[in-house]
């Protein structure tokens, strides 16, 4: 009978054993069913206000690829402390970009890479149209303790022919297929000083990297302002994410012209890249 009653207060929301206890006591227990749709109502609008909050916290949506004039002169040099990921210091880097000798006659502009790191040094040199910074040639020279490797490649629009020597003075040669807005990856960043920079600007750049033959779509995102600080000095910088499918590269460029890459974190290898020496170069007109 106690059994019966307890299934039965059980079913009206009634959990008070009505054998002798009072009204009160039956009333103290009880948990009305509407309750049940207050708490409803109040987890709707909690989930409601959270996904406005995700949406409006979402990427920004992309926008036209936009790279300006150049806001580099001829001989302009940036060198960098090349620190890993442990916090070690192992070598330098320094990046040139000069005119070609025709440039005024159109012809375009030339990156130089050198990273001096333990163990391997790495010389690479770009050379790129003037209108649109589209690759045309490109060299990369590794030394390592067993010799020098070489990968050369020549650009013709969507055709990229690849040859690469080994340190034992094999040649292997490959043609691959790649976007006609393709970038060469070495001059990706330095390209991002030309971008409209202000909070919020999102674009893709087509990226292809010689050493692996393959091409990447980045996703670029100008994330906000902020103060970093190198051996260089101390500068208002914009920070910029490069994002694949697999890693991020995040950028320092200073807010103030000529937009210097005062620092970088490389996505492969999480290297940090800080600018120890800034040098302007000469301009054209001069």
């Amino acid at each position: 009978m106690m059994r019966e009653r307890l299934r039965a207060n059980e079913a009206n929301g009634e959990w008070g054993i009505e054998n002798g206890e009072s009204d009160r006591r039956r009333h103290l227990f009880r948990i009305p069913h509407s309750s049940f749709r207050v708490w409803d109502l109040w987890w709707m609008i909690f989930a409601f206000v959270a996904i406005i909050l995700v949406v409006g916290c979402a990427a920004p949506d992309p926008q036209p690829l936009l790279l300006g004039e150049p806001v580099w002169q001829s001989g302009e040099r940036s060198t960098y402390r090349v620190t890993n990921r442990e916090g070690n210091v192992v070598g330098t880097a320094q990046v040139e970009i000069t005119a070609d000798n025709d440039f005024v006659a159109g012809e375009g502009w030339t990156f130089q890479r050198q990273i001096v790191d333990i163990g391997v040094s790495e010389a690479v040199t770009v050379e790129v149209q003037a209108r649109g910074y589209l690759p045309t040639f490109s060299a990369t020279t590794r030394t390592l303790a067993q010799g020098q490797q070489v990968i050369a490649a020549t650009h013709n629009q969507a055709q990229i022919d690849i040859a690469l020597t080994s340190a034992q003075g094999s040649t292997v040669y490959e043609r691959v297929n790649a976007p006609s807005d393709v970038r060469d990856e070495r001059t990706i960043l330095p390209l991002l000083r030309t971008l409209p920079l202000r909070q919020g600007y999102a674009t893709f750049i087509n990226s292809f990297f010689p050493l692996t033959g393959f091409t990447e779509r980045l996703a670029i995102r100008i994330v906000r302002s902020e103060q970093v600080t190198v051996p260089a000095g101390v500068y208002n910088a914009w920070l910029i994410e490069a994002r694949t499918t697999d890693r991020t590269t995040r950028a320092w460029i200073a807010t103030e012209a000529p937009y210097p890459l005062v620092k970088f974190v490389e996505g492969r290898s999480q290297g940090i890249f800080e600018l120890t020496n800034f040098e302007p170069g000469n301009s054209l007109e001069e």
